[in-house]
Parts: structure tokens; sequence; C-alpha cells
């Protein structure tokens, strides 16, 4: 049997992961400001001076976490519908209940979202940087609509771009609702049903427009 040989790349890619999955939770549980480094590198068996080595600072961590867990959502969402198949991304109601769950339903990202909504708000300069980071997390969205439409032969009436910040908006206000209203999910799926066949066009809206 061969045993891989763990090269410096290996390493760092590995020491930076921990350090994220500990922040995640650190970030999670205290929030932003209570968070200490020093607490996130004991949880992942490092020392402080590992995080400066891979991060400018508390708040460089904090982005990284961030982008991953933007990530994980989606793949999680992707996995779960198993789109490979490319069958059920028309189904609003199967749609909205897994997006629900991946994101609203896991408390620690839930948690973590709401942290990084109130860390913009209570420090406008770094607005700038938390825009070109969700510009950034729409066009992955986007892309990832657009290939999937695109199997279903569902075509957008307006920019993709347009469609996925609007959807990604309401998704940030029924996730927060989902918290205390039993609802929300019922709620999102109704959005959507109203919503999707008003910016695309494709078989099911040629259906409707022909069937008279």
């Amino acid at each position: 049997m061969t045993v891989e040989k763990w090269t410096p790349e290996r390493r760092m890619e590995r020491t930076r992961a921990a350090l994220i999955a500990s922040a995640r939770h650190v970030f999670a549980t205290r929030g932003f400001e209570g968070a200490s480094l020093d607490e996130i590198a004991d949880a992942a068996g490092y020392t402080r001076g590992a995080i400066y080595r891979h991060f400018a600072n508390k708040e460089d961590l904090f982005f990284a976490v961030s982008d991953a867990v933007n990530t994980e959502v989606l793949d999680a969402f992707a996995e779960e519908l198993d789109l490979e198949a490319g069958s059920t991304l028309d189904d609003n109601r199967l749609a909205a209940a897994t997006w629900m769950k991946a994101v609203a339903g896991n408390k620690e990202i839930w948690a973590l979202n709401l942290e990084f909504s109130l860390y913009q708000f209570r420090n406008p300069s770094m607005q700038e940087r938390s825009a070109d980071q969700r510009r950034q997390n729409r066009a992955t969205v986007a892309s990832f609509m657009e290939h999937y439409w695109a199997e279903l032969g569902i075509a957008p009436k307006v920019p993709l771009e347009t469609i996925t910040a609007i959807l990604l908006n309401a998704s940030d206000g029924f996730v927060q609702a989902a918290q205390v209203d039993a609802d929300a999910e019922d709620l999102f799926a109704t959005f959507l049903d109203l919503f999707i066949p008003a910016v695309m066009e494709g078989p099911h809206s040629h259906d409707e427009r022909t069937s008279d």
C-alpha cells in the first residue's frame, strides 16, 4: 500500500481547514466580539501564531468562515436535490424545503449568518468587502442556477444575476422568520411559486400558454 506524502502545501491546507472549522464553532457560539483567537487556535490544536500564518487578523478569518459556509450550503442544496439527474430544480416545494433545511435548519449556520450581518452593521468600514463577498456569492449561485435551468430547458426573462439577488435577499428574510414562524417554509415555497414563473420561460410556462 502506497502512503501519500504530506507535502508542505497539503499541511498548510489541512491547518487552514482546521482553523476555519474551529473558528466556525467559536464564532457561532460566542459571536465575533466574544471569540478569542487563542480559543480558536487551541480548539484546532494549534497556536495563535498558526492563525497569523494563514489569516491577516480575526476579521480575515471571519470572512473565510463565511465563504466556507456559503460553499457548504450550496453543495448541500445540490446534493440533497440530487441535481445530477436534472429533474427536481423546478419543484418549488422541494426546493424551498431543501434550502430551509440547509440554512435555517442548521443552527450553527443560521447563527453565523446572523452574526455576519450584525458585524457588517456595526462596522461600516467593512461594508465594501462584505458587498464584494456577496457579489461573489451571487455569481456562484447564478452559475449554479444557469447550469441546471439549462438542463431543464428553462431560460430567464431578466438577467440571472438580478434573479439571484432577489432570491438571496428574499431567502434571508424567510430564513430569519423560520426561527419563530412555523409557516415560513410554506410561505417561501409560495413565494417561489409566484416568482419563478414571472422571471423564467421554458417548457412549463409554454405549456401553460398553449393549454387553452
